[in-house]
């Protein structure tokens, strides 16, 4: 009886909040155009975060068209503001960034996932702090140790490539990315050879796949809301408890043998030896749940990236020349084995990744921020949008990166629009009103909690991308595709195949 009695007040409670709270939200809200939702349980989530392909970068573009920079949309029962005004986007992730922490689904989500909290899943003078301390990690006077290791993985890869080339055999190219930035990450966060590339440590390989288990929405929702919900009889989510309890175990194995060791006896190697070193009070715990977040959060982005970069020169061959040239002078100026010095060369491969990313971000969207006030966004036209307490911020980079409002012939893949002093540059600065890409372009998100490894993902694919070009050349297959397939927040090239040929001497 007494259980009885239990759920019928937690039905009550949860009938009484969705009358009081959510339903008194929608109404405030419903001043906000908003598109037809194709499902009454789902809301807008087959459109906003489903796995179609053909449809990037729509509904993202339809519905900034037709409803403008601000409106009203609803993934299940959660309502959410979809933002891409850039007054109203400098509000949230800026001057008031204090009001807008992640929501609470994706914070829980993320410390359930970590087994931990961390600076994905902390808000406030938490998050403040943690922030400060890792900070520095991440600056450019460290970003010299990983150099070498990029530098050493790439080799690997290209050595990889031999009996590929030799047969002309076709591979999975963004496969062959995963492995290899899976190494990277192993090696420059805490000293661990994953051996994915060479196909050793097969276990463990197997469990840190298995882990990244892409969840739903509804899962998502799910592990939050429902005590137990990852232990339901689900496809994929027993292999994936496996993996989850599996791979804290192999990070804590290699911090607790550091931690054993007199720190101050050898050069820092990796992040794990800069964390240890600057901070002697972080715990076993601590350092494990930092160092598996900066691993989730580094490895298949710039996995993706680098499939993105690949696609856009078999796409664009007049790009591909320009960016070929860069790389063959660079390594004729500073060798095989390219320097952190080298990078400052680059500039239009710099410019390259950077348009790649625009039109096709490897995470399309910012962590949903959801506010603690009744608030007020003002917007660039003058209006405003009146945002309850408790409501979403839902950022589509799409839209963003791709608003003709802002951006020259948005659609069109133009490395040349991140050359400063270009026409094509000029031009868009005119669209902004003399203004730069900052609050229009956003895949590393902006403020105090944008992405804290962006120098050291930006730094690596450069790297990866120079000692790449200069070696091989990467041809379609009859089965490539490149139109972009969705899976939740992430797009891919669909089937990134090519054949590897060796460049040769008078050509390299």
């Amino acid at each position: 009886m007494l259980v009885q009695a239990l759920w019928t007040l937690a039905l009550a409670g949860a009938v009484c909040y969705y009358l009081c709270i959510i339903r008194s939200r929608r109404q405030m809200l419903a001043k906000l155009p908003s598109p037809p939702a194709s499902s009454w349980f789902l809301g807008h989530a087959r459109e906003v975060m489903g796995d179609v392909s053909g449809t990037y970068p729509n509904p993202a573009l339809s519905w900034l068209e037709e409803y403008g920079c601000a409106y009203y949309f609803r993934l299940l029962h959660l309502g959410r503001v979809a933002l891409a005004d850039p007054v109203g986007l400098k509000h949230v992730l800026v001057t008031h960034a204090s009001r807008y922490p992640r929501d609470d689904t994706t914070r829980t989500f993320l410390r359930t996932y970590m087994s931990g909290d961390s600076l994905v899943s902390v808000k406030g003078a938490d998050h403040a702090s943690m922030r400060k301390a890792l900070n520095p990690h991440f600056g450019l006077a460290h970003l010299k140790l990983f150099v070498p290791i990029f530098v050493a993985h790439t080799n690997a890869m290209l050595a990889h490539f031999t009996r590929a080339i030799d047969t002309n055999t076709p591979v999975n190219l963004h496969k062959v990315w995963s492995l290899l930035t899976l190494d990277i990450m192993g090696s420059s966060m805490f000293g661990y050879d994953f051996g994915a590339l060479a196909g050793t440590n097969a276990e463990n390989n197997q469990a840190y796949v298995d882990a990244q288990f892409p969840p739903s929405i509804i899962g998502m929702v799910g592990t939050v809301l429902v005590p137990g919900w990852s232990y339901l009889p689900l496809p994929g989510y027993a292999r994936r408890r496996r993996a989850i309890a599996t791979l804290p175990g192999i990070v804590m194995r290699v911090i607790e043998a550091k931690m054993a060791q007199a720190i101050d006896d050898h050069p820092p190697q990796d992040l794990l030896d800069l964390m240890l070193i600057s901070d002697r009070n972080m715990t076993s715990a601590e350092a494990r749940v930092h160092v598996q977040v900066f691993m989730q959060a580094g490895h298949e982005t710039t996995s993706h990236a680098l499939s993105w970069a690949i696609a856009m020169l078999l796409r664009y061959p007049n790009v591909a020349a320009k960016v070929q040239a860069e790389c063959d002078a660079t390594v004729a100026r500073f060798g095989s084995d390219v320097s952190y010095e080298a990078v400052a060369d680059l500039v239009y491969v710099t410019a390259f990744l950077k348009e790649t990313a625009r039109c096709y971000p490897a995470i399309t969207m910012l962590a949903p921020r959801s506010v603690t006030i009744d608030d007020v966004i003002p917007l660039a036209d003058g209006s405003s949008v009146a945002n309850p307490k408790g409501t979403s911020i839902y950022v589509d980079l799409v839209a963003v990166q791709r608003n003709s409002k802002y951006w020259t012939r948005p659609n069109d893949f133009c490395p040349e629009r991140f050359m400063e002093g270009s026409a094509l540059s000029n031009a868009d600065r005119e669209l902004r009103g003399g203004a730069g890409h900052t609050f229009h372009y956003l895949p590393f998100s902006m403020g105090e909690k944008n992405c804290i490894g962006q120098r050291f993902a930006m730094l690596e694919m450069q790297i990866l991308l120079v000692k790449t070009l200069a070696a091989v050349t990467f041809k379609a297959t009859d089965r490539t595709n490149l139109n972009p397939s969705r899976e939740l927040v992430s797009i891919t090239p669909t089937c990134l195949e090519v054949t590897v040929h060796r460049r040769s001497a008078t050509t390299a």
